[in-house]
């Protein structure tokens, strides 16, 4: 059967819901027998990262409040709408709902969905609409096993005096590790995923890799490094460190496995580069990590 232009923007529409609320989002499209000849979805995406920078003092950024997204998604005429809720500014309190209607929207080489435009109306639920400049909004469609783990990116000026920009969060990376170990050939591999689990208010994090494998006879396995230092960097990044800890691999601690000198930097709008020590027997084997939202 031959899919016209409309049926396939139904499909990538509808394959958009059900990714949707895989993650629980809140999701619809138009349906077949609607007036509407519009193809489209709406997606709710809560607990995305923000950090702040003032652009009228001396530039240093700040951890922002969690803010969430309503996406309305026009695949017809390849536009969308975008709510902002929950945008909360340093010694200002929370914003109003703001809204951008009519971004443009294109799909790149990498299959991102990009918005990077200043052709857009805001309107503000409080009334009066902020200025917004050089809004860049990205989101990508990725699905791992069964599980739906999405990338968002975002970054906007706000009234000429605020850098803004995020990410959905906790961060799902991929990219590629390479692991040296004296006297043997390095061990490179794109196969393990990166799970970043954040908590200001701590301070620490938690890094879930899956499908850790640092030799050619090591077996794949799922490891979790819990209580690490996560501090916030004036750029905007984190710097994330714990000198010695036990791995878990599923619920149960590993001793033989030490994990030392683990160090990264996290960009929350870029990616993550990251270096760590597993000690097998007596063999230190180092470990680094470069990942990004899209892997491979």
């Amino acid at each position: 059967m031959t899919m016209t232009p409309k049926s396939m923007l139904r499909k990538m529409a509808a394959m958009a819901v059900v990714l949707s609320m895989a993650l629980g989002f809140t999701a619809c499209s138009d349906g077949d027998d609607s007036g509407d000849d519009d193809v489209r979805t709406i997606a709710t995406i809560k607990e995305c990262y923000t950090m702040i920078r003032d652009l009228d003092g001396d530039g240093t950024a700040v951890a922002g409040s969690n803010v969430s997204f309503t996406l309305d998604v026009n695949y017809t005429k390849m536009t969308a709408d975008i709510a902002i809720t929950g945008l909360s500014l340093p010694g200002a309190g929370t914003m109003p709902k703001i809204t951008l209607s009519g971004c443009r929207w294109a799909i790149d080489q990498s299959q991102w969905k990009r918005i990077d435009t200043n052709d857009f109306s805001i309107a503000s639920a409080a009334g009066t609409a902020p200025d917004i400049t050089g809004l860049k909004f990205a989101w990508l469609d990725r699905q791992v096993g069964e599980v739906y783990m999405p990338a968002i990116a975002f970054s906007f000026t706000l009234n000429g005096k605020y850098a803004i920009c995020g990410s959905l969060s906790p961060f799902y990376f991929a990219g590629t590790t390479t692991t040296r170990t004296d006297g043997v050939e390095d061990f490179v591999s794109t196969k393990p995923t990166y799970l970043l689990t954040l908590d200001n208010a701590k301070g620490t994090a938690s890094l879930q890799i899956i499908g850790a494998q640092f030799a050619q006879r090591m077996p794949a396995m799922d490891m979790t490094f819990e209580g690490l230092n996560a501090e916030f960097v004036a750029d905007g990044s984190y710097r994330i460190a714990c000198e010695a800890l036990t791995p878990k691999i599923g619920d149960t601690p590993y001793p033989n496995y030490p994990i030392t000198d683990l160090k990264a930097t996290l960009r929350p709008d870029a990616g993550m580069e990251l270096t760590f020590v597993c000690t097998i027997g007596n063999t230190p084997f180092t470990v680094t990590a470069v990942v990004d939202y899209l892997g491979q």
